[in-house]
Order: C-alpha cells, then sequence, then structure tokens
C-alpha cells in the first residue's frame, strides 16, 4: 500500500529528509500518531502523522489520508530519504510542502496578554496558578533563581524537578517547560542547560517537544501569538490553549510565567554540559496528545 505525505511543518521535513534509520511506532491516538526514528549517529528523534485540519505543529506531518496507523504500523519500519516504509505501507514524502516553524522574535505586552488568558473558560491547573498567584510545583523557585542568570545549578534543578510531573502524554511539568523555552529564545545557553536537564527525566516524546522549543520552533498557533494585535489576542490564546486536555494551556503557563520574570542574564556554559545522559519514561500509559 503507498501513500503520500502531502505537507508538514518545516522543522518536521527536515527531519524527515535528513534522517535515516530503522522507525517504530511509539503510540497512537484518533488525531495523531508518534514515530520514533534512530540514525546511526546521534540520539533518536519524533516525527508526528497528523490528520488534516489540527492545528499545525512543528512535528507535524499531514498523510493525504488518514489510517489506522497501530494495525499498519504493527513492526518495526525504516526511514529513507524522504520514504517512511513498513510492511505492506509506503509514505512518500519528498513532495510535501512546507509550513513554517520558526518562531519570530515579537512578543505580545503581557499587560494585553493576561486578560486574555483569564478570559479563557476552561484554564488548567498550571495555568490557573499562574494567572491567580497560587501555589506552583516545587522547582519553579529554583527555575527561576537560573532564569535570572544568577545559577546554573538552580535552573538545572527546577528543570529537573518539573520535568516528567504529572499525567498525560506530554506531562504538565514538561508542557510548562516548553513555554519557558519559548519565552527564553534567543538565550542560547539558558535553553541548552534547561533542555539538557529536562530530557534526563522525562520520556521521547516529551523530549522532542522541549527540543523543537528549545530550538526556537513551534506550532502555527503559537507564531500567530507571538506576532498578533492586541485585538487579536482573545481568538490566538484560545488556539495556543486548545491542544490536549491541558497541554495547550500548560504551555502557555509556563510562557506567562517565564514572561513576568526579571530579563534573563546568559547561563554559564559549564551548566549546560552538566546533565547529558537521558532515561526514557514508557509513554504507553499516557493519555491525550499535546501539541507545542
Amino acid at each position: 500500500m503507498r501513500g503520500a505525505l502531502v505537507r508538514g511543518g518545516a522543522l518536521a521535513l527536515q527531519r524527515l529528509h535528513g534522517l535515516s534509520g530503522p522507525v517504530r511506532l511509539l503510540a497512537s491516538f484518533d488525531n495523531h500518531a508518534y514515530l520514533e526514528i534512530t540514525p546511526p549517529l546521534g540520539a533518536p528523534q519524533v516525527l508526528i502523522l497528523a490528520r488534516a485540519g489540527q492545528p499545525r505543529g512543528a512535528l507535524d506531518l499531514q498523510p493525504a489520508l488518514w489510517r489506522d496507523w497501530q494495525a499498519l504500523c504493527p513492526g518495526p519500519g525504516r526511514l529513507e530519504a524522504g520514504l517512511l516504509s513498513f510492511p505492506g505501507l509506503e509514505l512518500d514524502g519528498r513532495q510535501a510542502e512546507a509550513w513554517p516553524t520558526a518562531l519570530p522574535e515579537g512578543a505580545p505586552p503581557l499587560r494585553a496578554l493576561r486578560p486574555a488568558a483569564l478570559a479563557q473558560r476552561q484554564r488548567s491547573a498550571l495555568l490557573e496558578a499562574v494567572l491567580t498567584g497560587a501555589p506552583l510545583p516545587d522547582g519553579c523557585a529554583d527555575l527561576a533563581e537560573g532564569l535570572a542568570g544568577r545559577d546554573g545549578t538552580a535552573l538545572c534543578r527546577g528543570a529537573l524537578a518539573l520535568a516528567g510531573l504529572g499525567p498525560g502524554l506530554t506531562p504538565a511539568g514538561d508542557d510548562f517547560l516548553c513555554g519557558v523555552l519559548i519565552a527564553a529564545r534567543g538565550q542560547s545557553g539558558t535553553c541548552q542547560a534547561l533542555l539538557r536537564a529536562a530530557q534526563t527525566a522525562t520520556h521521547a516524546i516529551s523530549r522532542a517537544f522541549l527540543q523543537a522549543a528549545a530550538q526556537g520552533h513551534g506550532s502555527a498557533a503559537w507564531r500567530a501569538l507571538l506576532t498578533g494585535s492586541e485585538a487579536e489576542l482573545p481568538a490566538l490564546v484560545v488556539a495556543v490553549a486548545a491542544p490536549g486536555a491541558s497541554s495547550g494551556g500548560d504551555v502557555l503557563a509556563g510562557y506567562l510565567w517565564a514572561r513576568a520574570l526579571p530579563a534573563p542574564r546568559a547561563v554559564p556554559e559549564s551548566a549546560s554540559r552538566r546533565y547529558g545522559a537521558t532515561r526514557d519514561r514508557n509513554p504507553s500509559s499516557a493519555g491525550s496528545p499535546g501539541v507545542t
């Protein structure tokens, strides 16, 4: 059986065309299927098959036809030169069109963004805490200290405390850290130190979203929010908060929280190298997906 990947995020297509190696299906849901590619050199990478009409994420690839991926991809497959192959199935992404995923430099004013977030009827627990000043999870104090540039070790300690925290395919703590990374984009030392610590304490799917955010990539909804006008913010906030049961709201919570902190200074390079190994959590028991 042959099929086509008709479009995808620029970051996803870069990986699709640049990687080769064995592929396995990590998880499959109604609208998304998560694939892990293991190249000959380097760490495994994640790509996401997304049903047409879903919000566009940085790691998403849209097949021409949506299928029962769990049934079609029961065993190992392979990625080679833009072709995803499983026994009895081949997906050709060589002609896929790209949508942009690099996050722009803009930032909506907090004086307008916070009221737009407060207007949301359904708010995740972390977003509610950030907006109302309720207690936040352990690790936020260390993370704030590290983001201010006073203590790179505190940054790593805070990231480790939040990574993997909570239920779901992408735990709330991971989503929160994605939002922090979006707020800190452009601060290379800070983002790499946070990523190196956080990715040791969570599973492959969350790690992929954290890596994308640390590299300055995000969804179409986030691209729109970062450059939108104040009049557009209520609708744009709805769009970024929509993915998953609470993932979108938790990413927004991390972004708002980090934006309210003092401007970060550079984190010492020694801190960004301190945490290098990764340990996997098993995503098979996770719930609804989140898309950064």
